[in-house]
């Protein structure tokens, strides 16, 4: 049995905020877009949703990394649960999003206690508000999220593969300020004909 990391969220929290949140924290670039004449809502690209595994399942999908995302889950009723594998990395994406939602993180599921990490849930009007400046504010504050640094990567003790596993993986650098960014494919050469 692998051991993973369980981050459980807030009931009302929605997909698409989570996939945001999931890729500013792993480096990639939030922008706003006008949804309406006077509203806008924050847009990343290049974390897609993949919703035809099961009614309970779907999917965050980006660089090639993934996660599961349970809509229920029998050990946190009313949750939402993601565990993807016991690395500094996703630990650490889980704090973003408890930081974000509220929710909790338990770095290593094989062992015996409670949360590594947690923040109080927060009510409907901060995780999934609909009225225009409780909106805004949401829409502001997601923009504002932190990409992952590797200070933050390395604080992280007691996820089975620590933050050398996840360099390794060779996804992510880092820029001059320890941010995380997504890696440039390499540059294909061009034959000479």
């Amino acid at each position: 049995m692998s051991s993973s990391c369980d981050i459980i969220l807030p009931g009302n929290v929605r997909i698409r905020d989570v996939a945001n949140v999931v890729g500013i924290a792993a480096g990639f670039k939030p922008y706003k877009k006008n949804i309406s004449k006077d509203g806008w809502a924050t847009y990343v690209d290049g974390v897609t949703i993949k919703t035809e595994h099961s009614p309970g399942l779907a999917s965050l999908n980006f660089d090639g990394r993934f996660v599961l995302y349970h809509f229920e889950s029998s050990d946190y009723p009313g949750c939402r649960l993601l565990n993807p594998s016991s690395t500094s990395f996703w630990c650490m994406v889980g704090h973003r999003l408890v930081d974000f939602f509220g929710g909790q993180v338990k770095y290593d599921d094989t062992k015996d206690v409670d949360f590594d990490y947690q923040i109080m849930p927060k009510r409907d009007s901060l995780n999934c508000p609909t009225n225009n400046d409780e909106w805004h504010a949401f829409q502001q504050k997601m923009l504002e999220v932190k990409p992952i640094t590797i200070d933050d990567l390395k604080s992280i003790k007691g996820s089975v593969y620590d933050w050398e596993y996840d360099l390794a993986q060779g996804n992510y650098t880092f820029d001059s300020e320890g941010r995380m960014t997504k890696k440039s494919p390499p540059k294909k050469e061009s034959r000479a004909a």
